[in-house]
């Protein structure tokens, strides 16, 4: 991508990143690896023809094991997790050409 722009922005673009969250929470339940859970749907729309096209559609999750229960091993568990989900969403991009 060469730009990156607002949603509310007049700059014209050829395509649109969706990108919702589905799930994110820290997994402490007892008798468990504590964990950071995030999942991430996303929609690649294709905005250069008469009508919008959906280029690319992938959901895509991780499951990142703490070595403890605490606020500040989940936001590191979460800065992992979504580190991971980018890089596989860069593959499947650079896939859908």
């Amino acid at each position: 991508f060469r730009t990156v722009t607002q949603p509310d922005t007049r700059t014209p673009a050829d395509y649109v990143l969706e990108a919702t969250v589905t799930e994110l929470y820290g997994d402490f339940r007892p008798g468990r690896v504590p964990a950071a859970v995030m999942t991430i749907q996303f929609t690649l729309v294709d905005l250069r023809g008469v009508s919008t096209r959906v280029r690319l559609e992938r959901t895509i999750g991780r499951r990142i094991g703490l070595s403890r229960a605490s606020p500040e091993t989940l936001v590191r568990g979460y800065g992992t997790a979504l580190g991971e989900i980018l890089t596989d969403l860069a593959r499947e991009l650079d896939r859908a050409g």
